[in-house]
Formats: structure tokens, sequence, C-alpha cells
């Protein structure tokens, strides 16, 4: 069974933060990789961005749920023509209220309601409507009503497999940038204690020359193998510090902070299991998801496309009632009388049935817009089975890529064992006269070669592991990483 080792970032939260707040008060701090990974879910611009997109996601999820819910309305005008004076006079005032409210049920029934109250030159009017519209054939049924709806919560499911695959690929990506830098401050410890023993062995040719036991012209290859060395060690610094650049970006850290990370690196003993993981990479991989998400989507937009096609057939009932009333008007000549009030009252009911049929043009767009919703979704579903051929046969490629790595882990430390013994024999050599340093020298480099070799392979090995995590989609599981969505 496949199984990754894995760290708890959630536990290692707070020692990342720690480890952070060191970085402001000094400039070297120590970082493990557990850590490296707290702090960037914490501080990495992408991972910030990301938490910023979701905010957005979720008011477009809400906007398309909140369409299925009443919407009421509200309005209120109101007018003077007297100033500083005003509503002196009943004919001076003006003003309008109007309320009301829609709704869109999701089996396709539309509600729509308004109630008008208006004052104008004495004549109050009132009237209330109620409209309720239900389409019989276009538009017709729970499915097509809730489409929006429908699309609305796949494109938030798509969001948060965005959400979560941009947290696998920066966790990834940190975990490949700290293992460079790992790899090149291993490097360094490696080239500086080849350094101090070409030194050390330079410093008892010195003495032997001296004491004549040795030609001065035997100086020369240690003073050059020590030269070589320290030219090492400047390449090697200037691969840490490339290194580091990438690390800090990835951390949002600033540049002043050196980062010392672990000279060992934990290699854990993982056998993947291929029918297994076969099974894991599509449950879990984020793009073979987003494909199958995007499947239901075509068939949706087909049924929309249908739908569209189909004869409209819309049957509408309206209740209606509206009176005036009139207060009479402002005597404003005594020659002229008050005209009397009067009231008047109107209700109206209706029922009205709109029929309407897709002819010439619009009928053959309407034919398009199926052929093309058709072939959109047998298009999909030929990616979609490409798409998990390619991932089972990555699957096998990754599975065999690790066997492989663990093959040459066990070859490269035997190596690196065989070349240490042959190492000490030369050492022994040297002492009794039975060799000369020119040997003894490129002992000593395959020795080194052998050890940077281990080192690049145990680097290699924790970097396919990490792809195969990433390819599994179980990055965030590995690292028990509890994703707020």
């Amino acid at each position: 069974m496949y199984r990754l080792f894995s760290y708890s970032v959630i536990f290692l939260c707070g020692l990342g933060s720690s480890s952070f707040a060191m970085a402001q008060s000094s400039k070297t701090i120590s970082l493990t990789l557990p850590q490296a990974v707290a702090i960037a879910l914490k501080k990495n611009a992408d991972i910030k961005s990301a938490y910023l997109q979701r905010v957005l996601d979720k008011f477009t999820l809400q906007l398309a749920k909140d369409d299925y819910r009443i919407q009421p309305s509200f309005s209120f005008d109101t007018v003077t023509s007297d100033l500083p004076k005003p509503f002196s006079r009943e004919s001076d005032r003006q003003f309008g209220v109007t309320p009301g409210f829609t709704w869109n049920t999701p089996y396709s029934t539309q509600f729509a309601f308004s109630w008008s109250n208006t004052l104008s030159n004495g004549h109050y009017g009132d009237s209330e409507s109620l409209t309720v519209t239900q389409p019989l054939l276009k538009g017709f049924g729970e499915r097509i009503a809730e489409a929006p709806l429908d699309d609305a919560l796949d494109q938030a499911i798509n969001a948060k497999l965005t959400f979560r695959q941009t947290l696998i690929s920066t966790i990834t990506n940190i975990l490949s940038d700290y293992r460079a830098l790992q790899q090149a401050q291993m490097t360094m410890v490696t080239a500086q204690r080849a350094l101090v023993n070409n030194k050390l062995h330079l410093k008892q040719d010195k003495l032997k020359v001296r004491s004549g036991d040795l030609a001065a012209t035997e100086l020369s290859q240690d003073e050059f193998q020590v030269a070589q060395q320290q030219v090492q060690i400047g390449s090697t610094r200037n691969s840490i510090k490339d290194a580091a650049l990438k690390v800090l970006d990835d951390l949002g850290m600033g540049q002043g902070v050196h980062l010392r990370l672990p000279t060992d690196v934990e290699i854990p003993s993982v056998v993947p299991n291929r029918a297994l993981s076969e099974r894991i990479i599509l449950a879990n991989n984020v793009a073979y998801q987003e494909a199958v998400l995007g499947i239901k989507q075509a068939k949706r937009a087909l049924l929309e496309a249908r739908d569209s096609a189909r004869w409209t057939l819309n049957l509408s009932a309206t209740a209606a009632r509206s009176s005036t009333f009139f207060s009479g008007g402002t005597q404003t000549d005594p020659n002229i009388p008050v005209t009397p009030s009067s009231q008047s009252v109107i209700a109206g009911n209706q029922v009205s049935l709109n029929f309407a049929i897709p002819v010439g043009k619009q009928r053959l767009q309407s034919q398009q817009s199926i052929a093309s919703a058709r072939i959109g979704l047998q298009n999909d579903i030929i990616k979609l089975k490409q798409q998990k051929l390619s991932l089972i046969n990555q699957v096998g490629d990754q599975v065999e890529r690790i066997q492989d790595d663990m093959s040459d882990l066990a070859l490269a430390k035997k190596a690196l064992a065989l070349q240490r013994k042959t190492l000490q024999v030369t050492k022994e050599k040297i002492k009794y006269g039975m060799t000369s340093n020119f040997e003894l020298f490129s002992q000593q480099t395959e020795y080194e070669n052998a050890e940077q070799a281990l080192i690049g392979k145990k680097i290699s090995y924790l970097n396919d592991l990490a792809q195969f995590d990433q390819l599994l989609g179980t990055t965030l599981n590995t690292w028990h990483v509890q994703v707020q969505y």
C-alpha cells in the first residue's frame, strides 16, 4: 500500500511562526522542511492571492443561490414646488412609494408583485398587481430552472479544486527549492572538509620536504589541489546564494535572512503499489476531477441548448386592483368653487397564454447551438478518456522511477563505502611511499564525487516522491494541511 512519509504541518505552524520572528531579529536561522512548509502556508504570495480569490468565489455562489429567493424592491420619491414652505397646499404634495417583490422558483414558476402608492395634485393612487407565470414548454422543469444554480455549484467546486491545486503546486515547489538549497549546503560542507584535508596534506608534505623525505616538486600537486578546491567552494557559494533566494521568495522573506538547513537527509522507505495508486489518482488528481466536472457542465449545456430550441408556451395569470381618490382642489380663486372629492376603484383579473415558434434563422441558430453543445460534450468525453489513460501511464512511469531511485540509492551507498576503503588503503600506502600524491588526490576526488553522487541520489529520490505525491493529488494529506475553503 502506498504511503508517503508525513509531517504535521498544523502542529508546526507555531514553530514556523517563531522561526519567522527570529528572522526579523537575526540574520541566520535554522529551518527544517516542515517549518518551511508551515511558513509558506502563511507567507507565500501565491497562496495569499489564492485565499483572496476564494472570497470572490464565495460571493459568486451566493449570488447564484440568491436568484431563487424572494427579491424585494422598494422605491420612494417626493417632489415639492413651493419653497421654503413645502406642502402648504394639496397641489404641492407629490410623492410615490412602490414596494414589491419577484420570485423565481426552482420549478420555473415566476411570481411578480407590486404595490404602488402615489399622490400628485390632490390625486391619491393605490394599485396592487400579482402576476404568476408558468412556462409549459421552453423553460419548463426543475432541471432547466435550476441549471444556472447547478452551473454555479460546479463552478464553486472547480474553484475549490483550483485553490487546492495552487496549494499542492506551491508546496511541491517549496520542497524542490528547499532540497536544492540543502544539496548546495551539503556540497559546501563536503568541499570545505576536502579543503581542510588538502591543506593538512600540504602542510605535512612541506615538513617532509624540509626533512629531505620528499622532493620539493611534489608540493606543486598539493598546491594545485588546494587551489582547485577553493575555486569549487566559490562556485558552490554562488549556487547556495541562488538557491537561497528561491527559498526566501517561496517563504515571503527578505534577502537579508540567511538560512541554515540540516546537513543530513531523512530517507523514507516507500514501496508504492501501482494498482492502489491508479485508484488514488483517479479519485484525487485535481486535473482529472476538473475534467470530470467539465463533463457534467457539458451535459447541462446540451440540455439547455435543446430547451432553447423548444417552442415557447407560457401561461400567465394576473390579479390587479387600482383605486383613485381625489381630495378636491385647493381654493386659489374666490370666484371658482372647490372641486368636490371623489373615489373610484377598478379591479382587473386576466389569464394570458403566450405562444411562439422559432422559425427561419432563429431555428437554424438553435440547431447550431445543439450541435455545438453535443460536439463539445463528445470532445470532453474523448479528452477525459485520454487523460485517464495518460494518468495511469504516468503512475506506472513514476512507480518505476521511484523503484529505480531506490536501486540507484543502494548502489550509490555501496559505491561510497567501497571508495572509502580504497581511499583508506591509498592513505596507508602514501605513509610508506608506496604511491604518489597524484594517486592520493585522484582517490580523494573519486571519494568526493561518490559522496556528491549519493547526496544527489537522495535529493532526486525525495523530489520524485514529492512529484508522485503531487500527481496523486495527496500532497495536502501527506503534510496534514487542513484546507479552509
